[in-house]
């Protein structure tokens, strides 16, 4: 088994999700096929209350301020889910740039979860960019591969489930080690690279 397929055993759901009571509604679906976390800090935000300040930070400004608030049913799938909490060795290299962000503190934490679960685990799910873009933010290599691999992604996401979500629009990020994978994975014959970095997926 390759390394991206052991990385589309696990998922982490990002906030962003919670934006969509569709996107949220899946997901007890997807877990029957695969583990699932949600970030500890998030549920934290829902159970203070406090989640629709966090959710605008993971959402485009011009969407976030049009869209519903998470619904009470949406809110108990995701309480429903397996939390993380992040592991500091695998987030030394992002602990002090993150700092210097002006992000509220939960925010960072939600933060700190996702990166150190790519490190240790497994992939992350979305519904907007703007976590991969606080990631550039704080220096992560970060590679959009959604074109180049138009012609791969049904083989790809076949693998993780998503082939029979029909009519919506999700993002899944990989940290991986290119040396670590197969030769004839896509993504790598494609873009041909070495090193660590955060491949974004647009199915």
């Amino acid at each position: 088994m390759s390394e991206l397929d052991i990385k589309l055993q696990t998922f982490i759901v990002d906030p962003s999700v919670l934006t969509s009571k569709e996107h949220v509604y899946e997901l007890p679906q997807l877990s029957h096929e695969r583990r699932i976390f949600v970030p500890a800090t998030l549920v934290a935000a829902i159970r203070d209350n406090v989640v629709d300040e966090v959710l605008r930070y993971f959402a485009w400004p011009r969407v976030y301020y049009h869209i519903p608030k998470p619904s009470p049913e949406c809110l108990e799938i995701i309480m429903g889910l397996a939390r993380y909490q992040y592991e500091r060795e695998n987030v030394e290299e992002i602990i002090y740039p993150l700092e210097r962000l002006a992000l509220p503190r939960n925010v960072k934490d939600i933060l700190l979860e996702e990166y150190s679960f790519l490190k240790r685990h497994s992939a992350l799910l979305l519904r907007f960019r703007r976590t991969i873009q606080h990631f550039k933010n704080l220096g992560v290599s970060t590679i959009d591969v959604t074109n180049k691999l138009k012609d791969h992604k049904e083989n790809i996401f076949g693998r993780v489930g998503f082939g029979r979500v029909k009519g919506l629009r999700w993002i899944v990020a990989f940290l991986l080690n290119a040396a670590g994978c197969l030769a004839q994975e896509p993504l790598w014959s494609i873009v041909g690279i070495s090193n660590f970095i955060l491949a974004v997926f647009d199915p």
